[in-house]
């Protein structure tokens, strides 16, 4: 069965199913980022930067309560696929309604806990007498959001499984849509009042719950909910697996999840405004980017279960040159037209010190963009133990040094540079000399085997970079037409040389294939 499977997979750049999940994600990605960018400026013109920054800071707050519940729902899709494909049914159906009981009682649990933060929020943060409702309000429908998505968590094993995740992203773009139409339905006709974004963060997550239910009942038709299946032993196998998926969450929290926690604590809430809008893109471009490095999972699962190891080095080599091309363009142009762009977008605040921050936001995402999918890796061969220490280690170190450097700080600026920029260094430092070695080692190939793609990538953003910043010094971006007719040009020179010189010929000439045939077709 291995050796047959082995001669019909097909080549990364030719797989139908990564592709249309690329795709998929994108469309989410592009109707997600097209509501937050309407979206944040009229909230802060409307509802103030200080009520403003409670919406990340409670989008913040979800990361922290789901690193509970990523011990449990992190190796789910793992587990599952891998006993399917071995035809272990049984086996399957024991996992998945680990996943759905657990999800039960971890409701009933979270329930009381966070609605006692919520009535009490004010002992926690800063928050203006005048928002004190509508920061309570909001953070309610955020609990709620968090804890339908987790009741529907066992529901997105189904496209996992079957390598269908453009359904998942196109349940998430529907969703999106939801996001959008209600919006305008609140926006437009009511007062403006910060809550409305949790009511929005509801509808999508009852939206993505419909659609995942369907898929689970069209491609996981053995997977019935039933006490008969429950195993406690299953739970604690996937639990004692996903355990150290919940440490690097709370690693990366530890990294730079505290950020608007710390803002608002040592910054107040309008400082702490301007860090959570200096996130925005950089945050979006990441979570797409995160989106589309899931996508190659389901293809690490089946190679890993069929012991298809020089097919699997190779998924890998190649999936990081995808996304570090994908990157490329949205991080060039930020980092070389930031500041006509926060100009434009959010003129009421100082444009300036926001790409001062995004630039060290950025920092980051320059080295860990490529290595996305070896995140994935790490829980497809389940040697998530070592990776999770290093970097919870990191996490620590780096809060550790933000409050010690605050205490010693005294002007306002140099405090959110502390803030933003210590977590950007410890960042980098950690993906250079430990990721990449480490993924070599799991999959026993030389430890330096990753370092030449990656350096290949952090060319390509320079050069992206100095491609928009020289179009920008032809054409001044002073207004949006301008801004975004840089934006095209620069785009299409990238394009053209990325293509050239970034692909390989055998890549190029996949990828044309795949599009002459379907032209054909």
């Amino acid at each position: 069965m291995t050796e047959t499977r082995a001669n019909t997979e097909k080549p990364l750049l030719k797989d139908k199913s990564m592709w249309l999940s690329m795709g998929a994600s994108m469309v989410a990605f592009v109707l997600n980022m097209a509501c937050s960018f309407f979206l944040t400026p009229y909230l802060i013109r409307n509802v103030g930067k200080a009520e403003y920054s409670f919406f990340p800071l409670a989008s913040s707050f979800v990361s922290y309560i789901s690193i509970v519940t990523v011990a449990l729902n992190s190796m789910a899709g793992r587990f599952v696929t891998i006993a399917m494909h071995r035809q272990q049914i049984n086996e399957a159906r024991e996992y998945f309604n680990a996943v759905f009981f657990s999800s039960i009682v971890f409701t009933l649990v979270m329930l009381p806990l966070g609605g006692y933060f919520i009535c009490n929020i004010d002992h926690f943060l800063q928050v203006p007498s005048e928002s004190l409702q509508n920061v309570q309000i909001l953070f309610w429908l955020v609990l709620a959001c968090l804890l339908l998505g987790q009741m529907g968590n066992v529901l997105n094993i189904a496209t996992y499984y079957k390598d269908k995740l453009y359904l998942s992203s196109f349940a998430q773009a529907v969703g999106y849509v939801v996001k959008v139409g209600s919006a305008v339905l609140l926006f437009s006709l009511l007062t403006a009042r910060i809550y409305y974004v949790g009511v929005m963060s509801v509808c999508v997550a009852i939206t993505t719950i419909a659609f995942n239910y369907f898929y689970t009942r069209c491609f996981l038709p053995e997977m019935t909910v039933s006490r008969h299946f429950f195993r406690l032993r299953r739970v604690w196998e996937l639990v004692s697996s996903g355990v150290w998926n919940s440490i690097s969450q709370l690693s990366n929290i530890l990294l730079g999840g505290l950020d608007l926690l710390i803002a608002n604590k040592y910054l107040g809430p309008e400082t702490s405004a301007l860090i959570a809008v200096s996130k925005t893109i950089p945050h979006n471009v990441l979570a797409l980017l995160s989106a589309v490095g899931h996508v190659f999972q389901p293809r690490y699962a089946r190679q890993y279960a069929l012991d298809q190891k020089q097919e699997l080095v190779a998924s890998v080599q190649s999936s990081m040159s995808l996304i570090g091309v994908l990157a490329c363009c949205p991080i060039g142009f930020l980092l070389a037209l930031g500041i006509p762009f926060y100009h434009l977008w959010v003129p009421q605040m100082d444009a300036l010190t926001l790409q001062i921050l995004s630039v060290l936001g950025i920092g980051v995402l320059l080295i860990s963009i490529s290595i996305q999918p070896i995140y994935g890796l790490f829980v497809i061969v389940n040697k998530v133990k070592l990776n999770s220490l290093v970097v919870l280690g990191t996490g620590v170190l780096n809060v550790s040094c933000v409050i010690i450097l605050l205490h010693f700080t005294e002007d306002q600026f140099a405090r959110m540079l502390v803030i933003v920029g210590t977590s950007t260094a410890i960042g980098i430092l950690r993906n250079l000399f430990f990721t990449l070695p480490y993924a070599s080692l799991c999959l026993g190939i030389p430890f330096f085997f990753f370092y030449k793609t990656v350096g290949k990538i952090l060319l390509c953003f320079m050069v992206c970079t100095a491609i928009y910043f020289s179009v920008s010094k032809l054409c001044a971006p002073t207004t949006w037409i301008r801004l975004l007719s840089c934006g095209f040009v620069g785009s299409l020179i990238n394009a053209g040389l990325l293509w050239q010189f970034v692909l390989t010929k055998a890549q190029r000439q996949n990828i044309l294939a795949t599009v002459q045939a379907k032209l054909g077709r």
